[in-house]
């Protein structure tokens, strides 16, 4: 308003023509326009950013409540296993050698077998020893 006031003022005393007024009252416009585009584009901004926000905390929530449904589910199936709750009865998963270790040590039965024959040297080379196998070795290379 004031820069309208002093242009009027200016052509009235003559400082400066119309046809320059209305110039710069077109490049005061221009730059109105500017502005409020740009500040358009800053709440754009602002609100994907919220938008982003609410659907990354929906995800969140959503993991939240599948985590905890699986945790349920999770114990559940120990309280199943622990009373013997199988199929038909019986504790399935013990039948399937598919249980934890008591201890620290492997679960997995040691195979004492692979290496009684002790290790065979195929190049002479002591330190690329490889365990026995069934088959006989072979020369392909």
């Amino acid at each position: 308003m004031e820069k309208r006031n002093m242009r009027r003022k200016a052509v009235n005393a003559g400082v400066m023509s119309e046809e320059e007024a209305k110039k710069l009252k077109k490049r005061a416009i221009w730059q109105d326009a500017a502005a409020v585009g740009i500040a358009a584009l800053g709440i754009k901004s602002a609100v994907s950013e919220i938008k982003e926000a609410r659907e990354l905390r929906h995800e969140m929530h959503q993991w939240k409540l599948e985590k905890a449904e699986r945790h349920r589910r999770r114990l559940e199936r120990q309280m199943r296993l622990a009373n013997g709750d199988g199929v038909d009865g019986t504790n399935s998963y013990d039948q399937l050698g598919r249980r934890r270790a008591d201890n620290w040590s492997s679960a997995a039965p040691p195979m004492a077998s692979r290496y009684d024959d002790g290790p065979r040297y195929i190049d002479g080379n002591p330190y690329a020893a490889i365990p026995p196998s069934s088959a006989p070795p072979s020369d392909r290379r």
